[in-house]
């Protein structure tokens, strides 16, 4: 007895060149991606993410600003002699509200503000600070 091998499967039918292909379906959604939920979907993520934005920048810009740690003014010194509180004045030295600075006859000086505005003093000055 011989094996005969399978049949083989039919040929699929042949597409006439003059067919119309099927109209394509519309899809739903902000720039046809078909999301589901119409541009409204689209405006309420754009209008989160801007509000999300505006408040972070408010945080950043108001209330961190208004928090700030005040920095101590800097002595400048000229010439000697210059006392900072009745002790001798250190170019350089951190120099606080509440603060008395003098220059004697000779001395010359200069208070540099965190802000960048600064006081020159003359001799036989003084100055108390009230705010840094």
């Amino acid at each position: 007895m011989a094996i005969e091998p399978p049949p083989a499967p039919p040929a699929p039918p042949a597409i006439p060149q003059s067919a119309i292909p099927p109209p394509a379906t519309k899809s739903r959604g902000c720039f046809g991606r078909g999301c589901g939920f119409g541009c409204g979907g689209c405006l309420l993520v754009f209008v989160l993410a801007l509000l999300l934005a505006a408040g972070g920048g408010w945080w950043f810009f108001v209330v961190q600003a208004s928090a700030a740690v005040t920095a101590p003014a800097t002595l400048v010194v000229f010439n000697q002699p210059v006392t900072v509180n009745d002790h001798p004045g250190v170019p350089g030295e951190a120099v606080n509200a509440d603060d008395d600075v003098k220059t004697q006859s000779t001395g010359h000086a200069a208070i540099q503000f965190p802000d960048g505005s600064y006081v020159r003093m003359s001799p036989g000055t003084e100055v108390r600070i009230t705010n840094v």
